[in-house]
């Protein structure tokens, strides 16, 4: 059963055709998208899916008043670029004599990407130096042509990026990553249960050579995906992961930071659910009345869309909200999160799944358990919900209305 917009030709090529919509006729100027998918009708069927939801996206976000303009138009593009032309573009991805090696496709897709510094510095690591040193155990050479990636070749990758240790770890922190490879595959260096990745990492390294491969799709260097299929399930649900704290544990924790020049950033943490992240980003600002963490600013980018948000400021922080700048600019945020673990591991009894991410998490379950509505949580965390509707995502709540769910706490 074919996947709606796909057309086959006479030589059993099946194709996507779609009428460029409306709205998106200013970032796809052709009156149809049209895109070759291959002769595999899955393949065909996977390719035409992810199109439409590209354009639906994209669709959507050109409705969204509540987000700047530059943020949106980028957005939209980023989404609709694998159907945008470089016909007549001197500066093509990858030179064509070197096209298909995976370095130079790695060099390509990263160029590509527009996402915080951290982000893409981490895809740098895994693509240039932890796949490179994998492969040539695994294939004998460091950089293989992309059309020779199998599933079966990655399959024995996956076995030994499971074996790998937490490069945090200080007997393991020097060994350049093609020894550590090199001694683990062979088995020289034993690596301990609880000394390996974790299985987030393993399918973050799994799901960034994923996204290569649908890059080299797109691009027509592949002809299919050999990555689908390797992620691990987690064995437990993200829930079970991050543990929120409990009242004691809270009042345990903050009597621990009470008398810590840091103690201004743990409140603000504690009663705005932010990432440690999203506070060294936000400004605060007067809005309708009402002083607010301000997370709108187009420049800075933040996880997802839904991000870039308003939080009113809880009564117990005015008048300490002026110094978080000053703390942030004397404080490391690795600093911050480790300060804050070591005191979890000093002050808690119960320590499995707490770290600083739990005070979001303790925000969120301390409003629902005080009565706010799940669709108000959603938009103070900056996340999206399935039963919010368009009118409510454009709109959001009156700013008085999420004031007051923020002081129940």
């Amino acid at each position: 059963m074919k996947v709606q917009y796909i057309t086959s030709t006479s030589n059993s090529i099946f194709k996507y055709r779609r009428k460029t919509p409306k709205e998106l006729l200013d970032y796809v100027p052709k009156r149809e998208i049209i895109k070759a998918l291959g002769k595999n009708l899955q393949e065909a069927n996977r390719l035409a899916t992810e199109y439409n939801m590209l354009i639906n996206e994209s669709i959507e976000l050109t409705r969204l008043s509540s987000i700047p303009n530059e943020i949106k138009q980028k957005l939209i593009y980023e989404k609709l670029s694998v159907f945008i032309s470089t016909k007549g573009n001197t500066k093509l991805p990858i030179e064509k004599s070197k096209e298909k090696s995976f370095k130079n496709v790695s060099e390509a897709y990263l160029n590509s990407l527009s996402v915080v510094h951290q982000e893409l510095r981490d895809r740098t690591d895994i693509l240039c130096k932890v796949y490179p040193s994998v492969f040539k155990v695994v294939l004998k050479v460091s950089n293989p042509d992309m059309e020779t990636l199998k599933h079966k070749d990655l399959v024995k990758v996956r076995d030994i990026l499971k074996q790998l240790p937490k490069r945090n770890i200080s007997k393991y922190r020097h060994i350049p990553i093609e020894t550590l490879v090199f001694k683990v595959a062979k088995g020289t260096i034993q690596v301990e249960e609880e000394e390996r990745i974790s299985l987030t990492t393993l399918n973050k390294y799994i799901k960034c050579l994923s996204s290569l491969c649908t890059y080299s799709l797109r691009h027509n260097y592949i002809v299919s995906n050999p990555v689908s299929g390797l992620t691990i399930k987690q064995k437990i649900q993200a829930r079970g992961q991050r543990q929120s704290l409990s009242k004691d544990e809270l009042e345990a924790i903050d009597k621990a930071f009470s008398s810590h020049p840091l103690y201004g950033l743990f409140k603000t943490l504690k009663y705005t659910g932010m990432r440690l992240s999203e506070v060294a980003k936000c400004q605060i600002k007067d809005v309708e009345g009402v002083l607010c963490f301000d997370l709108r600013t187009p420049s800075q980018p933040l996880k997802t869309l839904t991000s870039y948000r308003l939080i009113p400021v809880h009564k117990e922080l005015l008048e300490i909200v002026n110094d978080i700048p000053k703390i942030l600019n004397r404080y490391p945020l690795r600093y911050i999160s480790k300060l804050f673990s070591d005191i979890v591991n000093r002050t808690l009894r119960e320590t499995q799944g707490k770290s600083l991410y739990s005070l979001r998490h303790t925000f969120a379950t301390s409003l629902i358990a005080r009565g706010v509505s799940s669709d108000i949580v959603s938009e103070l965390m900056g996340h999206s919900h399935s039963s919010m509707t368009m009118n409510r995502y454009v709109k959001g709540y009156p700013i008085a209305t999420l004031k007051e769910a923020v002081d129940r706490l």
